[in-house]
Parts: structure tokens; sequence; C-alpha cells
């Protein structure tokens, strides 16, 4: 691990396993966070990781999960890939004794993410699931008035949140639209 010029604490080395919103989010937060240095991109073309990596100064590429949690240098792996991919890399991450920064949703399958509980547990690692909507003002907001006892004795809350993904009649149906693939038609 690297030491971090302004702490004694050693610099955390991170690798970010899946490039959209891992690109977008993940490689932005971990290269701002003083504590945390960006070891290696993973992308399944291995042409686009390079290109990443290129462009964030990330010393490696990978297109095999198998090459990046064989760096001695990554303690942990954040992956943001989409979920039906998650079960089966976050057991790999996990076999290999590194930490786990996951983005939601944890797996497809309730039995899947127990499984993966219980892998974490034996392997003595940290597993971090990421839910980045969590600081969204509104909901912050929301959750003040809550503690105020604003809306009296709370029993069930269900939000409805309507976002813009798929406003553009342009963009491309993925995953996102597909339960089995962990997305919410």
């Amino acid at each position: 691990m690297q030491t971090h010029s302004n702490s004694a604490q050693p610099s955390i080395g991170v690798a970010v396993v899946g490039t959209g919103f891992g690109q977008k989010v993940h490689i932005p937060a971990f290269q701002a966070h003083p504590d945390t240095h960006i070891v290696a991109v993973y992308n399944r073309n291995l042409d686009k990781a390079r290109a990443i990596a290129a462009t964030h100064n990330i010393p490696h590429a990978a297109e095999d999960l198998e090459a990046i949690v064989a760096l001695s240098q990554v303690q942990d792996i954040a992956i943001s890939t989409p979920p039906f991919l998650h079960y089966e890399m976050a057991q790999w991450v996990l076999n290999a004794g590194k930490h786990l920064f996951l983005e939601k949703p944890t797996t497809i399958t309730a039995i899947e993410a127990k499984e993966l509980y219980r892998l974490t547990q034996a392997q003595g690692v940290q597993t971090t699931l990421n839910f980045e909507f969590r600081y969204v003002p509104a909901w912050m907001h929301l959750h003040n008035l809550m503690v105020q006892g604003y809306v009296g004795n709370t029993r069930l809350i269900k939000i409805d949140w309507l976002v813009g993904g798929r406003a553009d009649p342009q963009k491309p149906w993925s995953w996102h639209a597909s339960r089995d693939l962990g997305g919410a038609p």
C-alpha cells in the first residue's frame, strides 16, 4: 500500500470493475479521496480498459477479472457492472481475500446475497454495498422530517421516484429493463 502524503495511514489500492457508472462515479470518487488510489481498471474489452486507464492515469488495465484480483497492489475492488454479473464477480473478489465495494443491488437473489455474506465472513474481509441515492437532498430532507416526528408514527414508506433515464427514446434498452438481469421493467 502507498502512504498518502498528508497522512500516516496507508492508501488503499482500488481496482474499478465496470466502466459505465464506474468511470462516471467510482473513478472520480476514489481519485478524490485522500486514502485511496486506483491501481487498475477492468472492462471486458481490453482496448476500452486501456483507453480508460490512460485517460485517468491508472497504471493497470485488464479484460480478465482474475488478472485484477491477482494484483498485489489491489486491496479493494469496486464492482459496478450490471447486477446479473455481481454474484460471480464478487465471489472471485472475496475468494481472493480482497475487500469489496459493490454497487447495488447486491445480487439477483437473496440466496446469492446470503452466500456472499457467508463468504465475506469466512474470508475476514469487508464488503460495502453502495447506494448513491442515499444522500439525495430531497431524501435527506424527508429523513429529517421523519426524525422530527413531522408525519407522526410511521408504519410504511413507499417512494416511487421517476428518473429521466428512460425519457430519451433514442437510448438503447439494456439490462435495466430486464428483471432477470437485475433491472426493473
